[in-house]
């Protein structure tokens, strides 16, 4: 009888919260210049500050 062991690799939550700062910067500067295009770092605004909080 065999059990396997599984071990879970912490993840650099450092790298995530600063996409997540770059992402926010990102999204400000497109409400400030380009209001019609911040949509398009919503998606990695929201994923990778998920990740920094450890939810996913």
């Amino acid at each position: 009888m065999e059990t396997e062991v599984t071990t879970v690799k912490k993840e650099n939550k450092g790298l995530y919260w600063l996409i997540t700062l770059v992402s926010a910067a990102a999204c400000v500067g497109l409400l400030i210049f380009s209001p019609e295009w911040f949509w398009l770092t919503l998606p990695f605004l929201f994923t990778y500050f998920v990740k920094a909080i450890d939810m996913m």
